[in-house]
Formats: C-alpha cells, sequence, structure tokens
C-alpha cells in the first residue's frame, strides 16, 4: 500500500484562516514570565539544561495551558504565524540556516502545542503570553544504540515461560493472537513487503522524506518482534509504520510528536480506540511536552509502549521512558534473567522482557533476519503481549486495564529480574501460557 505523502506537509498547518482574521499581536512590551526563564540567558525555555549537544538550533515546542480557550490559543497562534510570515529571509539559526517558515500544530484531547524555527527575540515574546503554559528546546531523538550479533538463539519462549526453561517453545492460546488489534510502530518505518509480517503491514506515514521504506533496520526489526508470523509475539496483529526517524536511525522530538498526533487521529478515524497499541523504541532527554502528549494519546485510548534506554541509567531523565502513563520496559537476557547490563533501571520501569540476541526480520530482502540487542527489543515484546490480551480478552477495553493485565500477568509468576538495580521493579514479562 502507498503512504500518504504525510512527511513534511502533514500537519505543517499555516492557520490562513486564522492568519485572515484579527488577530493580536505577540505582546513585546511584556516581560517573559520569570519562572521560564533559565539560568539567566532570558529565554522562556524549560529544558536550557539538556545537553547542547542534544538540542536542535532555533527550533522549538510551544505548550499551551491547558485552561486557555481554544479561541485564545487559535489566535494566538495566528499571531505567531503572522510573526513567521513578516519575518526578514535574513534570519538564520545558529548554525547560520535560514530559519523555517512552517508551523507545525498539535491537538491532543486538548493538548496543544506548535513547533516552530524562532530567533531568541520571537521566543522570548511568545513565551510572554498567557496562553503559553511553556517552550521547551526541540531535542534529538533517536534509536536505542543497539549490538548485533550473529547465531543468536531466539528468544519468544521467555515470554511463554514463568521462569527460564531449557523448553524453547513459545505457547500462546489460539485466541490470543492479536487478531483485529492494530500496532503502530514509530520508528525508522518498516519493510512491509517482508514475508514474516504475511501482507498485514502498512507505511502508513513519513515525516521523514519521500522514502517509503525503511533504509536503517531498525522498524522493521520491531515489528518483526511484534507481529511477525515466525518471530513475533502477536502473530495476525496488524502492523501500522509511522515514520519519525531517518535512515540513521536519528529524529527530533517534534517529529515523535507529529506521528503521535497521526496515530491519535489514524485510531479515530479507524474507530479502533480501545484496540489499538503503539511502540516508540526511541529515546532522547526528557520531554514534559512528549510525555503529556502520550498521557493524551493513552486517554484517547491507545496503550502505549516504551523502551526504557540503553544508558544503564535512571530512566526518570529520558523521555519517553518517563512518561507516567505509558508502559515502560527494561530488557533482561532471556537465558538468565538478568538485567542487561545496557538497560536503563529506576521507578519508572515498569516491567523487564527479553532484549539481549533477539532474532528478527531484517532489510536487505524480503526474507533477510538479523539479531539484535536493546531494550528496543524489550519494548516490542511487551507491545505484541498487549496485542495479544487484547484480542483475547474482550473487558481489556481501556489502556489503564491492559497494562494493570499485563503487571498481574508478571506477578503471577515466581521469578524475577536478577540484579535489577535498587528501586527497581524485578516483573518479567509473561503471557500466562507456558509451565512453571
Amino acid at each position: 500500500m502507498l503512504a500518504l505523502k504525510f512527511h513534511q506537509n502533514f500537519l505543517v498547518v499555516y492557520l490562513i484562516l486564522l492568519s485572515s482574521a484579527q488577530s493580536k499581536p505577540l505582546l513585546s512590551s511584556r516581560e517573559a514570565k520569570p519562572e521560564l526563564l533559565v539560568k539567566g540567558l532570558g529565554l522562556p525555555v524549560s529544558n536550557l539544561d539538556v545537553d547542547p549537544d542534544h538540542t536542535i538550533p532555533s527550533r522549538y515546542i510551544v505548550v499551551y495551558d491547558k485552561n486557555a480557550t481554544d479561541d485564545a490559543v487559535d489566535l494566538h497562534q495566528a499571531s505567531v504565524l503572522n510573526e513567521v510570515k513578516k519575518r526578514s529571509l535574513t534570519k538564520r539559526n545558529s548554525d547560520g540556516k535560514p530559519l523555517s517558515p512552517m508551523v507545525h500544530s498539535m491537538n491532543l484531547k486538548g493538548w496543544r502545542a506548535i513547533c516552530l524555527e524562532a530567533e531568541d527575540s520571537m521566543i522570548i515574546n511568545i513565551g510572554s503570553a498567557a496562553e503559553v503554559a511553556y517552550i521547551e528546546a526541540d531535542v534529538k531523538m533517536g534509536i536505542q544504540d543497539t549490538i548485533v550479533q550473529e547465531n543468536a538463539p531466539v528468544g519468544l519462549s521467555r515470554l511463554s515461560h514463568a521462569s527460564t526453561s531449557p523448553d524453547l517453545d513459545y505457547r500462546f492460546d489460539d485466541d490470543a493472537d492479536g487478531e483485529g488489534v492494530v500496532v503502530y510502530v514509530l520508528d525508522t518505518g518498516v519493510r512491509i513487503t517482508h514475508e514474516d509480517l504475511g501482507l498485514r503491514g502498512e507505511m502508513a506515514a513519513n515525516f521523514v522524506d519521500d522514502v517509503e521504506t525503511d533504509q536503517n533496520g531498525h522498524g522493521s526489526h520491531v515489528a518483526g518482534i511484534i507481529a511477525g508470523e515466525k518471530y513475533g509475539v502477536a502473530k495476525k496483529a496488524s502492523i501500522v509504520a509511522v515514520k519519525v526517524l531517518d535512515e540513521k536511525g536519528q529524529g527530533s522530538n517534534a517529529m515523535v510528536l507529529q506521528g503521535i498526533q497521526y496515530v491519535a487521529a489514524d485510531v479515530m478515524r479507524r474507530g479502533i480506540a480501545g484496540k489499538a497499541v503503539v511502540n516508540v523504541s526511541i529515546g532522547g532527554p526528557k520531554s514534559e511536552a512528549l510525555n503529556a502528549a502520550i498521557e493524551a494519546i493513552t486517554e484517547d485510548g491507545v496503550v502505549v509502549v516504551v523502551a526504557a534506554g540503553n544508558s544503564n541509567k535512571d530512566a526518570k531523565t529520558f523521555s519517553p521512558a518517563s512518561a507516567p502513563s505509558a508502559i515502560t520496559v527494561g530488557a533482561i537476557d532471556a537465558r538468565n534473567d538478568t538485567r542487561a547490563r545496557f538497560s536503563n533501571f529506576g521507578e519508572k520501569v515498569d516491567i523487564f522482557a527479553p532484549g539481549v540476541k533477539v532474532e528478527s526480520i531484517g532489510i536487505k530482502n524480503d526474507h533477510d533476519t538479523k539479531v539484535m540487542s536493546g531494550t528496543s527489543m524489550a519494548s516490542p515484546h511487551v507491545a505484541g503481549l498487549a496485542a495479544c490480551l487484547i484480542s483475547a480478552e474482550p473487558e481489556l477495553d481501556e489502556p489503564y486495564k491492559v497494562i494493570n493485565r499485563i503487571l498481574s500477568l508478571a506477578r503471577s509468576t515466581h521469578s524475577g529480574v536478577i540484579q535489577p538495580n535498587d528501586g527497581t521493579v524485578e516483573l518479567i514479562a509473561y503471557n500466562g501460557g507456558g509451565n512453571e
């Protein structure tokens, strides 16, 4: 299926109708809100403590106050657009590149934001508006760095056993196969023609480029773990690829937010609230904007599963790993249940799943396979498990019911993570289908 051309022009909202209406200026005479000024730099940006190497020059995410009326937000967005349109073409970011004229608008269940490139003076003015809750500098996001090793064993069996077992069978109920459930993969794209996906995948949206496939391999590997006929947990679930990372596995927080906005709209269009899961095996610095967007899409009926990260650090300093409404997955070595040496930890981690030497699909051809390690591989095990449970248990019609069921099954076993780190759960994902 040809992907809809949702890349750079999707959600690039020029607000033409609004800008033609009478809108107030950006209130340049007002001072920026003191609570937003960081480190004396005079910029109303809440995350200037992020490593400068992780920020994107002159690009910002403006998040609106939830108490602001839609009319007030609409007028403010129109005012911003007018300022952008009037801006001199000579304006440059700190890298010397021209500032983009595009304004991306996002609306998720009342959570509203825009993303734009702007000079310091404009951001100070925007930050002074009563409608604005906070502003974040846009940051780089990417796949969780992975390790590739050859000739590794298939790890699905761990998910269907209450403890480690020499039995490598993967056991699951016939009706717990994910049929009727849509799993969105926010990643590098997916090679939807791969034989293991059985024509159950589609490239639906692309916020990166004009290449409607996966040139990196990360997203395809993730999709195979979720729903592959041989390598997948939910063998009849449908995969919808939303491309937010490039061939190098790199992107931005703004791209991920646009991907989440797309998922919310697509779930509504398909009428599948309560039967949708999204896997986000992506990581970057902590972002309140991203965490809030995940909370909003969860309230819209989508189970959000995210990777804990591969820095061997506390997951609370990363997003989306720190998102309270997501289920955050750390990685274990399924051979001995030891926490993977790279896996993040801490109270934000909800559960662990196999993430060492995981075999899944590759992208060299439609028969290719690849072995990878990372929390990026652990997360799709749980996303697939969520799809299986939704298909088998109709009463699991809300995200929090699904999450609680996943955690309950994990608690029912007599095993736990070895060396999980202080303050970290010991729960290991389990589908209830295996033996002690």
